[in-house]
């Protein structure tokens, strides 16, 4: 027996409301264990994580276009590190847009694009750094070779729908049509 604040418990009352009223879970348990796994499973709509690593001496920008390519998917990359050399950037602050070519090695801070199949984006946006306080800025132009490891984390899309906007008022209604009809397939399939 154990005295706790003038109340006695014994430890045959504390294994005894320690375990579970029956054996079996109940229907509801099983219905939230069958939404997790649903959950969990791959969509094709989704987006997927992804750790790319580029090695050194090889073009950043191509190497994510052909993985991208030979996956057939579509590659957002959202970020990355490592150091490149020699890189060709498009400024609008440069004479006229033009293609501004930087020699030697920096440290990327930061890139961000898009690879998909049937678009030409143009080629990321990138923050570099060749030192304290001295940082540069624009879209890739040209190959962006590493001159370490680069490491970059993106996600990629299988299932994407590729619009024209603005939308005309026929392609409002449309559009509310097929999207009523993916919902209603949604939930008479799951």
């Amino acid at each position: 027996m154990i005295e706790t604040f003038g109340r006695s418990w014994s430890h045959h009352n504390e294994l005894r409301y320690a375990q579970p009223p029956s054996s079996r879970p109940s229907p509801r348990i099983e219905e939230q264990a069958e939404a997790a796994n649903n959950l969990t499973r791959d969509s094709p709509n989704g987006l997927r994580s992804h750790i790319l690593e580029v090695s050194a001496g090889s073009d950043v920008v191509e190497s994510v276009s052909i993985y991208a390519r030979r996956s057939g998917v579509g590659v957002c990359v959202l970020s990355g590190s490592g150091r490149v050399e020699n890189v060709a950037l498009r400024q609008s602050v440069s004479a006229a847009g033009g293609v501004v070519t930087l020699y030697g090695r920096f440290e990327m801070l930061s890139i961000m694009g898009t690879v998909a199949a049937p678009t030409d984006s143009g080629g990321p946006s990138i923050f570099l750094s060749s030192g304290p306080s001295q940082m540069v800025s624009g879209i890739v132009a040209g190959m962006l070779i590493a001159s370490g490891p680069a490491v970059l984390m993106a996600a990629s899309f299988s299932n994407a729908v590729y619009e024209r906007l603005p939308l005309t008022d026929d392609q409002d209604e449309e559009e509310a049509t097929v999207l009523l009809t993916c919902h209603l397939d949604i939930f008479i399939t799951y």
